[in-house]
């Protein structure tokens, strides 16, 4: 027979031995609560429980606002030297703003004689996404001297639906501060949404700008949304300079960030960057129109509760999706991941076999 000693780890609950101090007699009892609630502890004292442990996660973060934009094409081409002008040509751009950050965790163990009779149990709800904002153009395109391909074209918009931001996660905490954990926050706009601009090609946030930030993850031990795992980004050039314009079509993409675990404290993971689908055309000396689109991915959500010693309480991070009015470009963001409070459950995040609200976890048991 061969051992392999690889250090210290966490218990293989089909293997491991049990407690000896735990009470056969009474076995634990654990259970979740969905929403608000009261726990009462004389109910099980009275049965002879003598301890407690109690998980609180924070919910998901909601998405910012789907930003479509109706636009038309530069109505202009070159023969030569020689400029023609054309039609604006209609293309239609999605925008799509950061998804939510996911819920913290907080753990916290304890005697059962210390707490109230009545312990408030808090559960937070899921952040609203941010409903649909269509931008359309105020006035058609008009040229600037000098006339060249350098020309910049003033573009003022009208958001017609005003979007409005997501919402964050809500917190939950058992027995006021004893237990509590943020929820992610939201989703933020991308540039370009901003009603008002007057854009032109030289601006880092049109239209070149790529999807909105991700949210924040929360974090245990607070109930002020965020503190945990940073949100996907975007880093540009800056400034922007006639050198580098035609580059910036292409800024860097900074990915989510895991949160982190320390067997008390734990961080939802950061949301996902929006996409941008930015189709434009182009028209040939023949006349022939040619649309293109320009695209920025978007980003997945990271992990929660992640580390690599003990990823019992990780909560899988929401991958990036398909947008199939924007020719199936993957610009919808995933949102970040949560945590769980046992083998069989995640909440706190839109990801894989999670619950995006919050929960708040109690396992009692009797130690002789």
């Amino acid at each position: 027979m061969r051992v392999s000693l690889s250090g210290l780890g966490t218990p293989i609950l089909l293997e491991a031995l049990p407690d000896p101090n735990v009470s056969s007699e009474l076995p634990p009892q654990s259970f979740i609560f969905a929403e608000d609630d009261v726990f009462l502890k004389s109910d099980f004292v009275s049965l002879g429980y003598t301890h407690f442990e109690v998980i609180c996660i924070g919910a998901a973060g909601g998405r910012g606002p789907l930003i479509y934009k109706g636009v038309s094409s530069w109505p202009y081409y070159f023969v030569g030297l020689i400029e023609h002008w054309h039609d604006p040509i209609p293309v239609a751009q999605s925008y799509r703003s950061g998804a939510g950050g996911g819920g913290g965790i907080h753990r916290v163990v304890g005697l059962l004689a210390d707490l109230p009779d009545e312990s408030p149990v808090v559960v937070g709800q899921p952040g609203a996404d941010g409903p649909l904002g269509h931008v359309i153009n105020d006035e058609p395109f008009e040229p600037v001297p000098p006339y060249s391909s350098g020309s910049i074209y003033d573009e003022p918009h009208l958001i017609v639906y005003p979007a409005e931001d997501g919402e964050d996660g809500g917190y939950s905490s058992f027995n006021g501060d004893l237990a509590q954990a943020s929820g992610g926050k939201a989703g933020a706009w991308p540039l370009v949404a901003i009603a008002g601009r007057t854009n032109h090609p030289m601006r880092t946030d049109y239209p070149r700008t790529a999807g909105g930030d991700g949210g924040e993850g929360g974090t245990g031990g607070q109930i002020e949304p965020g503190g945990g795992g940073a949100g996907g980004t975007t880093e540009y050039e800056s400034p922007p300079t006639e050198a580098n314009r035609s580059t910036y079509n292409f800024p860097t993409h900074i990915l989510a960030e895991n949160g982190g675990w320390d067997g008390e404290f734990g961080e939802g993971g950061g949301g996902g960057r929006g996409g941008r689908y930015y189709p434009t055309s182009y028209v040939s000396q023949t006349g022939a129109v040619d649309v293109y689109a320009n695209t920025q991915q978007a980003g997945s959500g990271a992990k929660g509760a992640y580390s690599f010693g003990d990823n019992s309480k990780s909560g899988l991070g929401q991958g990036r999706q398909n947008e199939p009015l924007s020719a199936n470009s993957l610009i919808i963001p995933g949102g970040g991941g949560g945590a769980k409070p046992n083998a069989l459950e995640a909440y706190g995040s839109n990801g894989p076999v999670s619950s995006p609200q919050g929960a708040v976890f109690i396992r009692l048991t009797k130690v002789t």
